[in-house]
């Protein structure tokens, strides 16, 4: 798997010099299957898939804090203003083998997701995030990651922040031509 090779070079990377030997990185990736997507996931960077208007968070944090969250100790609220949330317990680089979260989840026409690393979440709130796409979805992708970007940065700004915005679309009809083009090319 990719994400194996790059853990790979990242770790052998931070293991040769003294400057780099606290290295480190999350990876938050997906790949789409017809109607289904496969996210490779570590670390603290984010999936959230918004359908119908609302957003849900399709990874789990590999931090401190939301293992206390996992255990009991801590609610959702107070592990978004923990310190502990900047503690990872998984990240690329840290360690020569480490386990990805693999996750499948079906996706339809009209359904948004947003890959985002921890600054955009700690300016803005899930709901926020949720409701600017909602609000502004109907504007250039770009424009929406980068109105994301400078909304969290204007709230918050204490952290660097990546946001992908993907949009699934329907699929473009296919033709008679088309159709049969395919199937007598494929025999060939």
């Amino acid at each position: 798997m990719a994400a194996n090779l790059a853990n790979a070079a990242i770790y052998s990377t931070a293991q040769s010099s003294s400057t780099y030997k606290m290295m480190g990185t999350t990876l938050t990736g997906v790949l789409f299957d017809h109607d289904q997507a496969i996210a490779v996931h570590v670390g603290d960077s984010r999936i959230y898939l918004i359908r119908d208007g609302k957003i849900v968070q399709i990874t789990t944090d590999h931090s401190l804090a939301m293992e206390h969250v996992r255990r009991g100790l801590l609610s959702k609220e107070e592990a978004d203003h923990s310190k502990l949330q900047n503690i990872l317990t998984r990240a690329m680089g840290i360690k020569k083998n480490i386990e990805f979260d693999l996750l499948k989840f079906p996706v339809k026409p009209g359904d948004i997701l947003v890959l985002c690393s921890d600054g955009l979440y700690k300016g803005l709130t899930e709901k926020t995030i949720g409701d600017i796409i909602v609000q502004e979805k109907d504007i250039p992708i770009v424009k929406l990651c980068k109105h994301l970007v400078r909304t969290s940065n204007d709230l918050d700004g204490q952290d660097n922040i990546s946001a992908v915005v993907i949009k699934i679309l329907a699929p473009k009809p296919v033709s008679l031509k088309q159709k049969v083009h395919k199937l007598f090319s494929n025999k060939a």
